[in-house]
């Protein structure tokens, strides 16, 4: 993989998951100074500044995919930088990843932009049918008010905040379940265990990590189908969370998943490389189809996001402004489908905001809990100590 890559992303998944951790430690004790020693405004940078690697990797990593189905033999170089196996996984999380959050803010925008469209025709019906009877009352508003301090940082920080969850989310899964990591921290436990002195926090780390290679992933599919369920298309985050998680399960304990990830990764991403014959126009293009599609495709992605930004740059003004009266009657109670004398409608904004909030709140809360639960019960038996850092207070 990637240097860059590989330096980024332990820190960005950690520093999210260290913050939840103190922040659900916080609220379990009533202490809100426990999360206080997280720098925000660092963590905010890190993320940025990782968020910014990542989507340029991401750039970076189609171009040469790009280069390597046009030049046969740039192959060997491309996968040799990036391991062929890993390579084809990546190129589909990118595109599945980038159009997951177009979904999620496509929504957002749909549900938003049906009250501006409503608060449109009230502006420019100019009269409304006053509640108290048949009569027209002369309307006065205004509240197309462009602050940019109003729209712009909710945006970036809605933004922000899916992307921290959802790239938070993959990095602590791909890590967590990958062998290299169950065998590593095993093998440090074990070797802690034989000296007298470390064979509490030998057999604490041995407990922690089987209940994150099995606990955790094991809740968090469970919560995951189970939102998927409930709340069919708001929910679309972690598809291939999902397959990863589910084949690291299932072929833990011997039963093939594997095809049916790879089937699905292929699904997403079907690239053919094959060299190109000059004499041949229909080879030209057909390869030059398959090389550029996933560029395409990441590319596309990434300009139907800012389009969609930037459509909701005034659905969102409405979001923040004050409530606002509006003639002799108030527009709920006068115009259909605003049920509200509020204007710009913040319910809706704040019903997307719980949603998207509670979602993940559940799904890692509860896989928390879980994999706490399960640690606190099998470490004594190995030795360990049950208390981790005062987590253990959850249960």
């Amino acid at each position: 993989m990637n240097p860059i890559i590989d330096a980024v992303a332990p820190i960005i998944g950690i520093s999210i998951l260290i913050y939840i951790i103190a922040y659900l430690v916080g609220r379990i004790l009533n202490k809100p100074d426990i999360p206080a020693f997280i720098n925000m405004e660092l963590l905010s940078l890190i993320i940025f500044i990782a968020l910014l690697v990542v989507l340029l990797y991401m750039l970076d990593f189609a171009v040469d995919i790009t280069i390597s189905n046009l030049n046969p033999d740039a192959k060997s170089e491309v996968c040799d930088k990036y391991g062929i196996s890993i390579s084809r996984c990546h190129v589909a999380i990118a595109g599945y990843f980038l159009e997951s959050v177009l979904r999620e803010l496509t929504d957002y925008y749909i549900q938003l932009n049906a009250v501006l469209l409503t608060t449109n025709f009230v502006k420019q019906t100019y009269s409304v049918k006053a509640i108290q009877g048949d009569k027209f009352v002369k309307l006065n508003m205004n509240p197309f008010i462009f602050v940019p301090s109003l729209y712009i940082e909710p945006i970036i920080g809605l933004v922000q905040t899916m992307l921290q969850f959802a790239i938070a989310q993959f990095i602590v899964l791909w890590y967590i379940t990958s062998p290299q990591f169950f065998i590593g921290f095993l093998t440090l436990g074990i070797v802690l265990r034989l000296f007298a002195v470390t064979k509490s926090a030998g057999g604490l780390i041995i407990a922690l990590v089987i209940g994150l290679y099995y606990v955790f992933p094991m809740a968090y599919v469970l919560i995951d189908v189970h939102y998927r369920y409930s709340y069919p298309g708001t929910y679309g985050f972690d598809k291939i969370n999902t397959y990863r998680v589910t084949d690291h399960l299932l072929s833990t304990f011997g039963i093939p998943f594997g095809d049916r990830l790879d089937a699905a990764i292929n699904a997403i991403l079907n690239v053919e490389s094959k060299p190109i014959d000059p004499n041949d126009p229909d080879s030209v293009v057909s390869s030059l189809g398959a090389a550029l599609s996933n560029m395409a495709s990441i590319a596309k992605a990434i300009i139907k996001i800012a389009t969609v930004l930037g459509a909701m740059l005034s659905v969102y003004t409405l979001s923040f402004l004050p409530p606002v009266a509006i003639g002799y009657t108030l527009v709920g109670d006068a115009v259909p489908d605003i049920m509200s004398s509020i204007i710009n409608m913040p319910i809706i904004l704040l019903n997307i905001y719980t949603e998207f909030f509670i979602i993940f709140a559940v799904l890692i809360y509860i896989s928390l809990i879980s994999t706490v639960a399960f640690v606190k019960t099998l470490s004594p038996i190995l030795g360990g100590d049950v208390e981790i850092a005062g987590i253990t207070r959850f249960i």
